[in-house]
């Protein structure tokens, strides 16, 4: 799709991850006209740095169950089912193969892909009747405009920035071009962190010829899910939006979280290759780093030096708003509200200020702890789709679901990424 400055959507979203692939979905099922929705994206493809991602850390199977996805019908990812390797557990979380294929499936029947402008957002305003954007793809006019922006960049410690610029080999998993492959046929590796990340990272390459990997970081905390599954339900959510002072809503979503966990199976997996020898687990905490001949030398802090051919952390995101530069202008130039955070101050459905709307990390504020994952995708379309509160969504709760085909699943089933 070409953009000229002539062109004028009713709808343009600023991302095509999984929260603007799942809006987009919702718009066109909503009766949208699909040729007035577009989509820029500096990726090669929709769901790009989701697949980049979830390969480079060797994920296998979601964290959240299969009622969760880009879709509509929630249970018609579980209809993709080929064999009991396609779903794990008693919440049924899907593989990512299975995930990814369904996903693929949604951004093509629904001609999506077709719908994206390749490049990137650099200024927005507001005109009559809507808003401008100016990109590096041209200048893009829209009636109604939405920031789904994805995460905010890997979180990169002091220490490991100081080291990357002396020179020393480390990378971030997490970082959309991070190429695994980069690291070569074998060699020793240190993966820095705590949750699922490290974890799958550390285990994904234990299993590779060649490798001799060390996990560096605390005992594996375990956790069903990376946020409280109440979070799905309408409960916490109106709580959350009955609260005026938005520092404590920040407080209430920061402790509906579990970062820095893994879900019990990893636990075991990151066990079971520790047994066997085909991983090291070092239980404390990274300090600082320096170049060394062979590649890069750990200091712990307990003293301890490991080291190794090349460093990978697997520390998340950073905690700032994501949307970057372009969050920054629209605050300084526009004036928009922002709470003590840094997150936008929207209304019940997401809208920041006429018009312009958020989704993912930037509707934390309204959406709860859920709103950066892929149920907060799902609940964030609902609210932007509908003009109603997301404490209205009751369709998306779990336990409110019903299928001729299967009974509903349990309320546990809400959370996860």
């Amino acid at each position: 799709m070409s953009a000229t400055a002539q062109n004028r959507h009713e709808w343009l979203i600023l991302g095509s991850g999984i929260h603007g692939c799942h809006l987009a979905h919702r718009l066109i099922g909503a009766g949208e006209d699909p040729a007035g929705i577009a989509l820029l994206d500096p990726h090669p493809r929709a769901l790009w740095a989701w697949e980049k991602r979830t390969d480079a850390v060797g994920m296998r199977y979601l964290r959240s169950p299969a009622v969760h996805h880009i879709g509509s019908d929630p249970y018609e990812l579980g209809r993709l089912r080929r064999s009991k390797s396609d779903h794990l557990g008693v919440y049924q979380r899907p593989s990512l193969a299975l995930f990814n294929r369904h996903a693929r499936g949604v951004v093509e029947t629904g001609g999506i892909e077709a719908r994206r402008i390749t490049g990137w957002a650099r200024r927005i305003a507001p005109e009559r009747g809507g808003w401008s954007v100016s990109s590096s793809a041209g200048a893009l006019r829209t009636r109604r405009l939405v920031l789904a922006t994805g995460p905010a960049a890997p979180s990169w410690p002091e220490w490991a920035q100081a080291a990357r610029r002396s020179g020393a080999p480390i990378h971030h998993i997490l970082e959309p071009r991070s190429e695994v492959e980069a690291l070569g046929d074998g060699g020793s590796i240190v993966v820095v962190g705590a949750g699922m990340s490290a974890a799958q990272t550390a285990f994904s390459l234990a299993g590779r010829d060649g490798f001799d990997v060390v996990l560096l970081g605390p005992p594996l905390s375990q956790a069903r899910f990376d946020s409280h599954p109440m979070w799905l339900g309408p409960t916490l959510v109106a709580s959350l939006r009955r609260t005026p002072d938005l520092s404590e809503r920040r407080r209430m979503i920061d402790a509906g979280r579990c970062p820095g966990t893994v879900t019990d199976e990893v636990a075991r997996a990151v066990a079971g290759a520790c047994a066997e020898g085909r991983l090291r687990h070092v239980h404390g905490r990274a300090v600082g780093a320096e170049p060394t001949p062979g590649g890069i030398s750990v200091e712990t802090e307990t003293g301890e030096s490991i080291d190794a051919s090349a460093l990978l952390l697997a520390t998340g995101f950073a905690r700032r708003p994501p949307g970057g530069g372009l969050l920054a202008q629209a605050v300084s130039d526009l004036g928009l509200p922002v709470s003590p955070c840094g997150r936008p101050v929207v209304s019940p459905a997401l809208e920041w200020a006429p018009g312009l709307h958020v989704t993912g990390g930037l509707a934390e504020l309204e959406i709860g702890a859920a709103a950066p994952n892929i149920a907060g995708a799902m609940r964030c379309a609902w609210a932007i789709v509908s003009g109603a509160g997301p404490d209205q969504a009751d369709e998306l709760t779990p336990a409110r679901q019903s299928s001729p085909a299967r009974p509903a699943p349990s309320p546990e089933a809400a959370g996860g990424r």
